[in-house]
């Protein structure tokens, strides 16, 4: 299952700091705004319309307008029109329209590597900042100019919102019913191996599970048993993440050393002494049985034993 939207959607998040000076490339534009012009609208009245701004000169007379200032080291904005049109009888959903258009475009910032933000009380207020920036673009009077979107590489981090947990926002069959949870199953021993700040989760709630014992020179594969779960290596632990489905889930892995050689099998680049079986220092690994001289394992990368003393 091909789940990069869905990583887009959770990993966008509002960018309000600077940008390089990286350009956008018109293409790139075009891409976004194409994006936000295929969004649904009431009726298929398509209510919205867009005006990308990547010229130098045009930027700083919209940001010069704009009190206190945002954006202004953005190299491209797109700007969100509106044209009231009824849908059918009295009944008028541009709101709706260019909200769907707006959240395509984030999207697709997202997707393709930049950052974005939805600036629309900011211009909307009781100042009028649309109206200026409407009459620097030339818009006519029956279009109202309701939203900007910065567009460009971000220069800094962004502050990651802490959001409340799925099930204090969202239900099965009910309002706040509290349906039966279950348990995400893993070894850890004395905090080393799997971690996570719970093990008992909701249906639909967001899981993450940290294996902290990685290895030098080991590869690993992990296995749950969901229809899709993502792995973030970040050095020095690997983060496990997944949405609770309606059953317990193992979590477990599978390790091999990439060190291993049979004899007479390595290349003349690598020329490591075969392990001397009556070798004083050579251990049995506790966990498959293989016989080692390192200090872990190399077919499983369990730690060697501590002896007597040490």
């Amino acid at each position: 299952m091909d789940m990069s939207v869905i990583d887009t959607i959770l990993n966008r998040h509002s960018y309000r700091g600077r940008y390089t000076d990286e350009k956008v490339s018109r293409h790139d534009l075009r891409v976004i705004m194409e994006a936000g012009l295929a969004a649904p609208s009431g009726c298929n009245k398509q209510t919205t319309s867009l005006i990308g701004v990547d010229d130098k000169k045009i930027l700083e007379k919209i940001i010069s307008v704009i009190d206190p200032p945002v954006a202004e080291t953005a190299p491209a904005m797109i700007c969100v029109l509106t044209q009231r049109i009824n849908a059918y009888r009295d009944k008028c959903f541009v709101i709706q329209d260019y909200s769907a258009a707006i959240e395509n475009m984030l999207l697709a910032i997202e997707e393709l590597g930049y950052k974005s933000c939805w600036y629309e009380g900011h211009i909307t207020d009781d100042d009028r900042i649309c109206d200026r920036i409407a009459d620097i673009l030339n818009v006519p009077k029956d279009y109202e100019l309701v939203c900007i979107l910065p567009v460009g590489r971000a220069e800094s981090e962004i502050n990651v919102p802490i959001k409340k947990e799925f099930n204090e926002r969202a239900w099965f069959n009910g309002f706040n019913t509290n349906e039966t949870e279950y348990r995400v199953n893993f070894e850890s021993i004395g905090g080393f191996g799997f971690t996570s700040k719970k093990v008992v989760y909701a249906v639909g709630e967001h899981v993450e599970v940290i294996f902290n014992a990685i290895m030098t020179d080991t590869s690993y594969t992990f296995h749950v048993n969901v229809d899709y779960f993502k792995v973030t290596n970040t050095g020095s632990t690997v983060h496990i993440s997944f949405i609770m489905p309606d059953h317990d889930v193992d979590v477990s892995y599978t390790s091999k050393n990439v060190m291993m050689y049979e004899p007479n099998t390595f290349s003349n680049s690598m020329n490591p002494a075969p392990i001397d079986q009556n070798d004083k220092d050579s251990w049995i690994c506790p966990a498959c049985g293989a016989k080692n001289t390192a200090k872990f394992c190399f077919e499983c990368g369990t730690p060697r034993p501590k002896k007597d003393g040490e």
